[in-house]
Order: C-alpha cells, then sequence, then structure tokens
C-alpha cells in the first residue's frame, strides 16, 4: 500500500492520476520530485523528507491496493483451479477487468500487451468474440502510449 502511495506521489508516468482522482496539485508533485533528487544528490544516514500528498490520495491508493488485491487473486483463482466452475468460466473477463483497471491507472504498456496476448493465445478458438476482445484491448492499451496532460492542457487554455 505504501509503495503505490509513493508510486503516486513522485512518478511522472500516473500524474494525471494522481491529479485528476488524488487531488494533489502539480506544484505539490513537483517539489516531491526535487526532494527525492535532492535526497538521491546528497544521501546521508537518518536523512528525511516528507512528501506533499492528500487525504483523497491516501484513500484512493489504499483502495487501489485491496482492489488489486482483490482482481489479482480472483484472476489467479480463476486460470488455477477447474473448481469452481463459475469461476472459471469469467477466467478471461476477470483478466481483462484486470487489465483495464490497472494499465490504464498504472500505465505499463508492454506488461499490458504481454497479460493481454497470453490472454489471446490461451483462449479457446471458438469463443471468437472474446478473442475480438482481447485484440480490441490491445490496440485500447496503445491510448496509454498517448501525452494526455499535454493535449488537456492545450484544450483547457
Amino acid at each position: 500500500m505504501a509503495l503505490l502511495h509513493f508510486t503516486f506521489l513522485h512518478d511522472t508516468r500516473v500524474e494525471a492520476t494522481t491529479i485528476g482522482i488524488g487531488g494533489l496539485g502539480a506544484d505539490a508533485l513537483a517539489d516531491n520530485r526535487k526532494l527525492l533528487s535532492l535526497l538521491r544528490t546528497f544521501p546521508a544516514d537518518g536523512t528525511a523528507v516528507t512528501l506533499s500528498t492528500s487525504a483523497t490520495l491516501r484513500g484512493v491508493t489504499l483502495a487501489m491496493s485491496y482492489w488489486t488485491l482483490l482482481i489479482e487473486g480472483s484472476v489467479a483463482l480463476s486460470f488455477c483451479s477447474p473448481r469452481p466452475r463459475f469461476l472459471s468460466n469469467l477466467r478471461d473477463l476477470l483478466l481483462m477487468g484486470f487489465i483495464g483497471t490497472t494499465y490504464f491507472l498504472l500505465p505499463v504498456t508492454g506488461f499490458a500487451l504481454v497479460r493481454a496476448i497470453m490472454g489471446f493465445a490461451q483462449c479457446d478458438p471458438a469463443r471468437k468474440r472474446t478473442r475480438i476482445c482481447y485484440l480490441v484491448l490491445c490496440v485500447l492499451i496503445q491510448l496509454t502510449r498517448v501525452p494526455w496532460d499535454d493535449y488537456a492542457v492545450q484544450w483547457l487554455t
């Protein structure tokens, strides 16, 4: 939980999510990055910095952490056990849900594509709609590479 919160406090890949959902300002994120840079440049034993955060961001990252545990556990159970039957029947839907809810907020395109391609590869060829959904997901994953922050600034100003 703390690692996800820390990631949202400094990682540029999730800046839009941090600002939009977490309610933390761009200035606070820039300050966090400067503090971490200084800490790396001048390391000292026992030195600590306090990063700016918000109560909303704490709550969001806590909820996302629990959601991740739930969805990843469900995906693992659905692929690893033939019983209960309803769970194994939902495995493709669970995997697509995991990819959609995880990698569009935390854009790690390579991992998302690998999971979508593996889902496509394991899918029964008779399930054409499911296979098409995996292919569409591969295309949609590419949208995470678009610099949406830059476009949002241009549209809003």
